[in-house]
């Protein structure tokens, strides 16, 4: 029953995102302990045909929750904690196909974080932070640092660059309001960072993130705060 909630809920962006607590685990904040939760994986697997299709599943569900009207954000922290979990807590089931295929993974979060922050973008100025976005706008930078801080690192820089990374933090330090929200968010953009910068030693790809600075900067004009510093500061060592 929980399996082909699952596979259908993916499929059919009509129905509730609500089966996304079965993989996520008890202390994720999961509707099941992590024995039953991995057994719901497997079976999710089997059902999908391949630990590749279970990915593409599992993304292809988290961008429909947030291309809804009303994006459901407390199924998506349980998508994004399993994801982090995997990627974190290895050898799990996923954490050879989320690695093999690094660079999807990569991009696929970048365009997860950017369609939270078209959300958080509406939000009026004046408003307390959801907490659920408070809970959601870190994960996507966690779990690409899992990422590049695996073997074939080097190989998923260039993906992160190309898809306008810094571009897309720039955007974040206009729109993460209040000050709590952008300081939560810079937790998670600091490890990043701090990987591009071991990275900067490799010429093409110092040019790479020099350009892509640049661009963020000029554009969109960003302010001071937890984010612009960190921008700036970053451009400053390499």
């Amino acid at each position: 029953m929980s399996t082909s909630m699952w596979i259908e809920e993916s499929k059919n962006t009509s129905f509730s995102f609500a089966a996304s607590g079965f993989l996520a685990g008890h202390k994720n904040g999961g509707l099941c302990p992590d024995a039953v939760a991995a057994n719901i994986l497997d079976r999710i697997i089997v059902g999908c045909g391949s630990k590749e299709d279970a990915v593409k599943l599992l993304f292809h569900r988290m961008k429909a929750n947030l291309n809804q009207s009303k994006p459901s954000l407390q199924p998506l922290l349980c998508d994004l904690a399993f994801i982090f979990n995997q990627v974190t807590n290895g050898p799990s089931m996923l954490q050879d196909t989320f690695f093999s295929s690094s660079a999807h993974t990569v991009v696929c979060m970048l365009d997860i974080l950017t369609l939270i922050l078209g959300i958080q973008s509406k939000e009026p100025k004046h408003r307390e932070t959801n907490p659920d976005i408070m809970a959601v706008i870190r994960k996507p930078l966690l779990v690409i640092c899992c990422v590049l801080r695996n073997p074939r690192a080097y190989e998923n820089i260039a993906p992160l660059l190309q898809a306008s990374f810094f571009s897309l933090i720039a955007r974040a330090a206009l729109v993460c309001r209040p000050i709590a929200l952008a300081r939560k968010f810079n937790e998670s953009l600091a490890q990043v960072l701090k990987i591009l910068e071991r990275f900067a030693v490799h010429r093409p790809l110092l040019s790479a993130i020099n350009r892509g600075l640049a661009v963020a900067l000029a554009i969109n004009r960003v302010r001071d705060g937890p984010i612009g510093k960190s921008l700036r500061d970053f451009q400053k060592k390499i």
